[in-house]
């Protein structure tokens, strides 16, 4: 699905903290304007919940929240989601849950859970107004069969007489999601949501139905306008990726790589991992053209889930290919002994290719804005490298995995876990460094001006950096993408996911403010300087290294990383999964 339509406001939900407390608000006024209805016996069929999630938690434990309602105050304490689901379905709200039916345990027993709560309310009807209570436990899968699939939505929908709202992000429904905006020992997990209504929120609140069908409800165009009959406020698109259908949905890529190839200052990103092959070759060639590329990631060595190789392994290899965009050299041991050092300054020309091409059809130019001069977007070697990561984004949107090949595999699928390794830089130049080619996974050193990942560092040895869950993306305070899609290589290819892109600078701009301000990162000037973030970053590594007193050891500072964050273990079980099943990560 990509709809182009408007919303009448956007509010930017940060962590648990805003996320909660704004889900159980929703849900009490769902409850009032229900029991206000029957009250004045008008029809309150139209008051409805719906909660499509990946895991969903009956247990989880909603903050103490007070609403404003007709003029007075209500409060209700803390309470746990399923019984503030069952006081609203008391009163008449519809309740319609869809859980992914899962094959991962972590999502499997909230789920039976749920069930189990679910039939209890059912069986003990109380009020004549009780409204509907229903779950669905939803058997995602692709048209064609895929072993990881996953309905990895995260979406609340509260319809009401002033029509539908909608939070969607990366919070599921647990108690692991619920961290408070200042990061430290106990508050760990980092996550972003928004909350919005107008007409993308009437397209969802349909989605939503059509994920409660019974049958597969029509699929919508590839590129659909639905504007509101008065116009709103907020120019956005609703993406998906859906592989239900026969012609699979994988709009949210396409629009992620379109925009990274018109990005002119700066692109930043927050994910738990960026594995996706199309956008890592979009920001390399973002980087290349001198556009400030910032990743914000879990911390490779010290993350509160533990064991992060398995995706270390993987972004390990973007790492080195964003720092040869901008690299001043690169070191590499000699086949018998020794060491190669390859400078910048000797070369003509440099290019990243997977083994089996040596076309430009599937390479990235790395030359460009770094060793010639040239005009920053409309020099020919930019064009041809947004044409070849175009190409490699159709091709992957058709379901064309096949983006490595060689003599001896013809047809082997593209994994980008365990195929990046087959990445290599090719280079022509003058001097010692001459012309030759090296793989990545060989290259040991990288002298490079470009820093493009980042990670929230919490100094105490004795505690654990905040896991980064969001799905957020900023380009040029020009467009955003907030919602339940990872950037990774199965969020984009395989898995039921949403995204709400953005065309609003003012709002893309606020968003890009409070996000810094959160990170501490609120007093460079980034507006008239896009690497302030960057010397901010490396000033409060060096501080932490140097042990200086005027660094809060009991709070994050964001810091960037280097080649060393990024190294596993040979006999790490995670990265030899990761190798062996690439295309689930």
């Amino acid at each position: 699905m990509r709809v182009t339509t408007q919303v009448k406001s956007i509010d930017f939900l940060l962590d648990g903290e805003d996320f909660f407390a704004r889900l159980h608000e929703n849900i009490l006024r769902s409850e009032l304007e229900s029991k206000d209805n029957f009250e004045a016996d008008d029809d309150a069929d139209s008051i409805s919940i719906k909660l499509a999630y990946w895991k969903a938690d009956p247990h989880l434990t909603l903050p103490k929240v007070t609403v404003q309602h007709n003029g007075v105050t209500v409060m209700r304490t803390s309470r746990r989601l399923i019984d503030a689901l069952q006081a609203a379905c008391y009163e008449g709200v519809n309740i319609y849950v869809i859980l992914w039916n899962a094959w991962k345990t972590e999502c499997w027993f909230p789920a039976r859970r749920f069930s189990q709560q679910v039939a209890t309310i059912r069986a003990s009807r109380r009020t004549e107004r009780e409204g509907v209570f229903e779950l669905k436990r939803h058997n995602y899968r692709g048209y064609i069969l895929h072993p990881a699939t996953s309905l990895h939505l995260k979406i609340a929908v509260f319809e009401r007489a002033n029509g539908p709202q909608v939070m969607l992000g990366g919070l599921n429904l647990g108690e692991c999601y619920k961290s408070n905006k200042i990061h430290d020992r106990t508050n760990n997990w980092h996550d972003a949501a928004i909350e919005f209504k107008g007409k993308a929120a009437e397209v969802i609140d349909n989605f939503c139905d059509g994920l409660r069908a019974n049958n597969l409800p029509a699929q919508r165009g590839d590129d659909e306008t639905d504007m509101p009959a008065a116009r709103q406020r907020i120019d956005v698109k609703v993406l998906t990726t859906d592989m239900r259908w026969r012609r699979a949905e994988r709009h949210i890529r396409t629009e992620v790589v379109a925009a990274i190839n018109q990005a002119k200052r700066y692109v930043y990103l927050e994910n738990q991992a960026l594995t996706d092959p199309a956008i890592i070759d979009a920001l390399i060639a973002a980087t290349a053209r001198g556009v400030e590329v910032i990743c914000v990631v879990p911390h490779p060595q010290q993350t509160m889930l533990g064991d992060y190789s398995g995706y270390a392994y993987v972004m390990g290899f973007a790492f080195k290919a964003f720092a040869l965009a901008g690299m001043k050299s690169f070191r590499y041991p000699g086949r018998i002994r020794g060491e190669w050092i390859i400078r910048a300054n000797e070369l003509n020309s440099a290019e990243l290719l997977y083994q089996g091409y040596f076309t430009s059809d599937r390479s990235v130019d790395i030359t460009t804005e770094r060793f010639i001069n040239g005009d920053q977007g409309t020099d020919t070697r930019a064009g041809n490298n947004r044409d070849a990561v175009t190409r490699t984004a159709t091709a992957l949107a058709n379901g064309n995995d096949s983006l490595y090949h060689n003599k001896t595999h013809p047809l082997l699928p593209f994994r980008p876990a365990s195929q990046y390794m087959n990445r290599f830089i090719k280079w022509r130049g003058t001097g010692t460094s001459g012309n030759g080619s090296v793989y990545l996974s060989k290259i040991t050193n990288i002298d490079s001006t470009s820093a493009s990942f980042y990670s929230p560092l919490l100094p105490d040895r004795n505690a654990e950096s905040p896991y980064v869950h969001s799905k957020i993306m900023l380009i040029d305070d020009k467009v955003a993408f907030i919602g339940t899609s990872n950037w990774t290589y199965r969020s984009m290819q395989f898995d039921a996911e949403m995204s709400l892109m953005i065309n609003t600078p003012s709002q893309v701009k606020s968003i890009r403010k409070k996000l810094f301000t959160h990170w501490g990162m609120g007093q460079v000037n980034f507006d008239a300087d896009v690497t302030a973030w960057r010397s901010k970053a490396k000033t409060n590594l060096r501080n932490i290294e140097r042990r200086l007193g005027s660094i809060n050891r009991t709070r994050v500072h964001i810091v960037p990383l280097t080649l060393a964050d990024f190294q596993v273990s040979r006999l790490s079980m995670a990265a030899w999964g990761s190798w062996a099943v690439g295309n689930q990560i």
